[in-house]
């Protein structure tokens, strides 16, 4: 979090000056430091697109996690249901031996 006040500095200050049109009037160490405060801008633009892609990459992770555990649920309940329904018959089938 402590990257987001920097990010708006970096992002704001340079634009604020272009607006301004103080760029042309700088002596040469604020021009380097407004050449460093972009080159921070640049990075931290670069920064975000990474972590917006690694976070695209975990939601697609999850979703696919989500299908195999769903997947994995319905085979549960079903082979609980065929093991429901083979006792079933199975009960039935005592019954029937034992009424003999």
């Amino acid at each position: 979090m402590t990257r987001f006040p920097r990010l708006i500095a970096a992002l704001a200050v340079p634009a604020l000056l272009v607006v301004a049109g103080c760029t042309q009037q700088l002596n040469p160490d604020d021009r380097a430091l407004l050449e460093q405060v972009r080159l921070t801008a640049n990075d931290a633009k670069a920064e975000a697109s990474k972590a917006a892609s690694s976070a695209q990459m975990a939601a697609t992770a999850a979703q696919a996690a989500e299908a195999r555990a769903s997947a994995a649920a319905d085979a549960a309940a079903k082979s609980a249901a065929d093991a429901m329904a083979a006792n079933e018959k199975t009960e039935r089938m005592f019954a029937r031996a034992q009424r003999k």
